[in-house]
């Protein structure tokens, strides 16, 4: 790959960074359509969190697809399962779960191939979470199980963390509360140590819903309110969004309806946006 004929932006801040990818989201895109092949197959791993983050799914989607033909011309098999990975995932968010099972089981296969452990696991824990979100809760419980194990095994903190944070929710969801508020602590203690602050914010939220199911109405506000604040630190809008339905629901149990319309009018802004 030529290097740049133009000087590198520098960032000292995340703020920083956010705000350039803000500017040059479509210039990034359109340069996918016309670029070398390697430089669209490694865009792809480079900004698909920022594009998952600020819910630009259909440009992912956009991106992916380019990113996983670049790699097949080039050849690069993890990289082009990198990119069938990050399309599961945008198709996921989109809510077409029929496309996202088929492109996470096609990237999980590449990825074993290639050996790709922490990667793997990551495609792991979206099978889970498709399957979670589909009330296949064994399948689910095995995929999260099978990614939170490669995450120790490797020493990748963010994949064990989530998968246990993931996990907890399916305990929840079968009314094992108290195993889900074990599970959500483990990966919050993970996500402070590594300073993740979105992924804290999603175990957060987990937290305190259960403890709002359980009558721990103050407790529960504490940890959302803690959720909400960490998602808008880290510029996540789904994350806003979860943390303020919850908040809904927490202001209903405590019986105050006037402040559960205002979280819910907040929600239905940033889900609109």
């Amino acid at each position: 790959i030529e290097p740049p004929t133009t000087a590198v932006p520098t960032f000292e801040t995340y703020e920083q960074a956010l705000a350039w990818l803000e500017t040059e989201r479509t210039n990034l895109l359109a340069a996918t359509n016309v670029g070398d092949p390697r430089y669209t197959s490694r865009l792809s791993p480079t900004i698909w969190r920022y594009l998952y983050l600020r819910g630009y799914h259909d440009d992912a989607l956009t991106l992916h697809s380019n990113a996983q033909q670049a790699a097949q011309e080039t050849g690069e098999r993890v990289l082009e399962g990198q990119a069938v990975y990050n399309l599961g995932t945008s198709f996921e968010r989109l809510g077409r779960y029929k496309d996202a099972e088929a492109h996470l089981i096609e990237a999980l296969a590449i990825l074993q191939e290639t050996g790709t452990r922490p990667l793997e696991g990551h495609v792991a824990n979206s099978l889970g979470m498709l399957y979670s979100w589909r009330r296949d809760h064994d399948r689910a419980v095995a995929y999260y199980r099978q990614a939170a194990a490669i995450g120790h095994e490797t020493g990748t903190s963010v994949l064990e963390g989530h998968a246990l944070d993931n996990l907890g929710i399916v305990h929840a969801e079968l009314g094992e509360l108290d195993d889900a508020i074990a599970l959500y602590q483990r990966a919050l203690a993970i996500f402070a140590q590594i300073d993740t602050p979105y992924l804290q914010s999603a175990a957060l939220d987990n937290l305190g819903a259960a403890f709002n199911e359980l009558g721990r109405h103050t407790e529960a506000r504490e940890h959302l309110e803690h959720a909400l604040r960490l998602g808008q630190q880290a510029g996540n809008r789904d994350f806003q969004v979860e943390a303020l339905n919850s908040l809904v629901a927490n202001a209903l149990s405590m019986g105050d309806p006037e402040r559960a319309r205002e979280y819910a009018r907040q929600a239905v802004t940033i889900s609109e946006e």
